[in-house]
């Protein structure tokens, strides 16, 4: 599975807090907690013993884009760092 991804990290590397950041802006409470769920579950596809091989290409603007606290960033991009050391996920980044 490729993915281009020039605005936000995409879902299936998002940490639970980045997401809800993304998620809960103009959704009713009820809607944003069915999304965040399907969003965390959809992840166990990144640790099943048949995981497919993954390739994201990451805009720069993704990486230095706030989103969230500095606390949320700095989980988000640890979480980019662990995943990149997945022999089946390779993240690159483009300018």
């Amino acid at each position: 599975m490729k993915a281009f991804a020039p605005l936000l990290i995409p879902g299936l590397l998002q940490t639970p807090e980045y997401a809800r950041t993304v998620l809960e802006v103009g959704q009713r409470a009820e809607k944003f907690e069915e999304l965040l769920t399907v969003r965390m579950e959809r992840q166990a596809l990144l640790t099943r013993a048949d995981a497919p091989w993954l390739l994201f290409v990451l805009s720069d603007h993704v990486l230095r884009r706030q989103v969230g606290s500095t606390e949320v960033m700095r989980g988000q991009l640890e979480r980019l760092l662990s995943l990149a050391s997945e022999p089946h996920i390779s993240c690159v980044r483009s300018r």
